[in-house]
């Protein structure tokens, strides 16, 4: 897919800041795929598709070709792709000749942005003879969600459809699954508040939250912390307890301490914007090595800070022993130590769990 650029407009609302756009109907269906509750009860949001509504949509475009109109905007939610292994499939960066002009900028079609609404226009599209044929010029208002969670889209579903043709009550129910009193979703996303807002945190006020980006300290985005921490208390089993003991905050002060550890050894490299270590491979790197420095520190009791500090020494001192890295004034990981991608992060890993006393 040829790199292609479209103009943005931020839209500011209470729960956050989107952007709109105008794209050719072809790109956003390239671009885009529906998650439907029933065949993916974890993260999918939408109802099923309705046979019927479609068939009317592609008959009316096909029939009345010069009467076409859709002027509500398509709804996506657009993937975190901050840490992908493979490349970059999107960018929102100024433009070039107006610093206050957002750009969106699309390397790769197969982006998989989630449709949160205008899934029946979309497949009534597809469906047409005029689309099929080729013929079809239709240009769509696009509404995009920056790196947004399972329960920022199905909150926005839901209040979206809920509020105009009556989505099934039994749909909306099972939707706020993701979002209630308590879920792995909603104690992740807790976690990551309590990161950005804790006076103790070495994350306080530099995370992106629900992607955006406010101020220039602002490095890793929500959605990138929240699912390391979905998959940390889905699939390991330490974790698993600490949340169906209700310990998120216990949890929390316990991935402050190791990051507190991590800024204290290699402070050199937490203060240097050219290092990776607060990037989303360093962040990678140290949750992947959570599981088994948190099996340590059960086995002798001791969560605290200086624990945590003692094994980084040792893991420094490994990396100083290293042919395989290059260290320049002090600057450990360096993108040409570590890449952002998934083995950059492993490198990470290997160096901490290597350094863990057994």
């Amino acid at each position: 897919m040829e790199t292609k650029i479209y103009s943005l407009i931020e839209l500011k609302q209470p729960i956050g800041n989107f952007v709109l756009t105008v794209m050719p109907a072809k790109d956003i269906i390239e671009i885009s795929k529906i998650t439907p509750r029933h065949k993916d009860p974890i993260g999918g949001i939408q109802r099923k598709l309705i046979p019927d509504r479609v068939n009317k949509i592609a008959n009316f475009i096909d029939s009345s070709p010069d009467r076409i109109a859709f002027p509500t905007p398509i709804i996506l939610s657009l993937p975190d792709n901050s840490f992908d292994d493979n490349q970059i499939k999107y960018e929102i960066t100024s433009s070039n000749d107006n610093p206050n002009r957002l750009e969106l900028k699309l390397y790769d079609k197969n982006l998989d942005a989630i449709v949160i609404d205008g899934q029946h226009r979309l497949e009534g599209i597809k469906k047409s003879n005029s689309y099929n044929n080729g013929t079809l010029k239709l240009d769509l208002p696009v509404i995009l969600v920056r790196d947004a969670n399972e329960s920022v889209c199905a909150y926005l579903f839901s209040k979206i459809n809920g509020n105009q043709r009556p989505v099934p009550y039994s749909l909306v129910a099972d939707l706020f699954e993701l979002d209630p009193n308590r879920s792995i979703t909603k104690v992740a996303h807790n976690i990551t508040v309590d990161l950005n807002t804790s006076i103790i945190s070495p994350f306080k006020d530099s995370i992106k939250m629900l992607g955006i980006k406010i101020n220039p300290y602002e490095i890793l985005s929500q959605g990138t912390i929240v699912r390391e921490l979905e998959y940390l208390m889905t699939k390991k089993e330490d974790f698993i307890k600490i949340y169906n003991n209700n310990q998120e905050k216990y949890l929390s002060k316990i991935i402050i301490n190791m990051f507190n550890a991590a800024r204290n050894i290699w402070e050199t490299d937490w203060y240097n914007d050219n290092s990776v270590i607060k990037k989303t491979v360093g962040f990678h790197g140290f949750m992947k090595a959570l599981p088994d420095l948190y099996k340590y520190c059960d086995s002798v009791a001791d969560f605290s800070q200086s624990n945590f500090e003692q094994i980084f020494n040792n893991s420094k001192k490994f990396m100083d022993g290293s042919t395989d890295l290059k260290i320049l004034n002090n600057l450990y990981f360096t993108i040409e130590n570590f890449p952002s991608n998934a083995s950059g992060a492993k490198k990470i890993t290997d160096y901490l769990i290597r350094a863990i006393p057994h």
